[in-house]
């Protein structure tokens, strides 16, 4: 997941700057959009990893990645570039 998730942000990188070379203000939203998730998944590989989350509660594979999921989801939903 660690990989998948440095992956994920490599791939907005380049991605950004092909396609929107001079739109600076659109391409800090999305950066830092990216950012966002890519350390939410960062933390729940983290919390799969260690059997737990940060309030010592054990981590069940899908109800984890559920719970993450329904969390981004409302953040994004949020969100306005």
């Amino acid at each position: 997941m660690e990989k998948t998730s440095s992956e994920l942000e490599k791939q907005v990188m380049v991605v950004l700057t092909e396609r929107f070379p001079n739109s600076e203000k659109l391409n800090q939203g999305i950066k830092g959009l990216t950012t966002f998730v890519v350390e939410c998944y960062r933390d729940l590989a983290k919390e799969i990893t260690a059997g737990q989350d940060k309030y010592q509660k054990p981590v069940i594979n899908g109800k984890a990645i559920q719970k993450e999921l329904d969390q981004i989801g409302g953040y994004l939903g949020k969100f306005k570039i």
